[in-house]
């Protein structure tokens, strides 16, 4: 067993193959987190920024990987964080769950105090995760100092029993208000329900375009943080969706009235679980409750195909999203001190400051 680093995403494509093949053998089903699209996310999010992923190793065999890029925290000092950023994120702990675990995770902590930082800063972080909890326990035996907090819970729904029980869930309210849209929508035009999974580049690029459009006529588009009026983010998505088609991964959802688009949705799915990734609707429709609409005819569907498990929402749970889950699951950031007592300063830095920050809250919540 080795450990051996990945330190470009010229170095990470050529590896491609066994990435993707621990990614396959791992619990984690984002396909965000395959080598070329953490590629794709490097060179666009992290191009000048130092990039180093550990990998454990058994001959040709892949057994762990932890993707690490620079970031600096509070501004100053630097930190290895996760692939992460607010448009998307590729960065996830692969393990191989059928290896030695806890073997292959000392391998990797052993790894940690060769890094150039002097913390890792890690987000998203799904902390009760199985993988997480090994790496988190296999710190603990390397005696380095580590807080993780949970930031949010994020909405999931499991798709898995049969649709009248699952809806037989729903509160009387949230039934109601469905029955209501659908009745509205049948009476305002021809509605129609689309599913987009392949298809040339030009279709994709074409189809992606359209929905973000949609987003664009929106709060989001006034406010200028739509993707087409965010420097670089339609290219970026463009370039993730076309991969994403290639691997049978994409899904993009339209619901129209009178072939009009009045709610989107990109989104992908593997292993058996789709990901909600980004949602838009059409301000002017709102009286349908077109968002909420999509949402009801993805479930419908996802309930309806046996290989699906599992929806996960990938955001904050909202009310909106809370109508429809079935259980959540916390997300949380990850501090790790890997450099002696500068490392460990720093997380206990970082624990006193949330821990004053909490007693602070509580006391102007009384």
């Amino acid at each position: 067993m080795e450990l051996v680093r990945i330190e470009s995403s010229m170095a990470l494509r050529s590896a491609a193959a066994a990435w993707d093949d621990l990614w396959q053998r791992s619990d984690v089903a984002l396909p965000l987190a395959r080598a070329k699209l953490l590629a794709q996310w490097l060179e666009h999010f992290g191009r000048s920024a130092r990039f180093v992923a550990l990998t454990v190793r058994c001959g040709t065999r892949w057994l762990a990987a932890l993707p690490l890029v620079e970031v600096r925290v509070a501004g100053c000092r630097p930190a290895g964080r996760m692939a992460t950023s607010a448009w998307s994120s590729s960065g996830e702990l692969l393990l191989d769950p059928t290896t030695a675990v806890e073997e292959v995770l000392d391998c990797l902590v052993a790894g940690l105090s060769e890094l150039p930082w002097p913390v890792l800063w890690l987000d998203c972080v799904r902390g009760e995760t199985p993988r997480w909890v090994a790496l988190r326990a296999a710190l603990a035996r390397a005696g380095l100092v580590a807080n993780y907090r949970t930031q949010c819970h994020l909405g999931q729904i499991a798709t898995d029993q049969d649709w009248p029980t699952y809806r037989a869930g729903w509160s009387r309210g949230h039934r109601r208000s469905i029955r209501r849209s659908a009745r509205r929508l049948q009476a305002a035009g021809q509605v129609t329900w689309q599913v987009f999974r392949d298809g040339p580049p030009a279709a994709v690029d074409g189809l992606l375009v359209r929905g973000f459009e949609l987003e664009d006529r929106g709060w989001k588009g006034r406010a200028g943080t739509s993707v087409l009026r965010s420097p670089g983010i339609l290219g970026f998505y463009l370039r993730q969706a076309r991969q994403l088609a290639e691997w049978g991964h994409l899904e993009l959802l339209f619901l129209e009235l009178d072939g009009q688009p009045i709610a989107f949705e990109y989104g992908y799915s593997a292993k058996g679980v789709y990901f909600s990734h980004k949602v838009a609707y059409d301000e002017a429709y709102a009286r349908f409750g077109p968002g909420q609409m999509l949402v009801y005819h993805q479930v419908a569907r996802c309930h309806a195909d046996p290989t699906r498990q599992l929806i996960d929402s990938m955001g904050v749970l909202c009310p909106a999203m809370a109508k429809w889950t079935t259980h959540t699951t916390p997300m949380g950031r990850l501090v790790v001190g890997v450099d002696g007592a500068l490392g460990r300063l720093l997380v206990q830095g970082y624990a006193a400051f949330h821990g004053r920050f909490k007693r602070v809250a509580r006391s102007a919540a009384r």
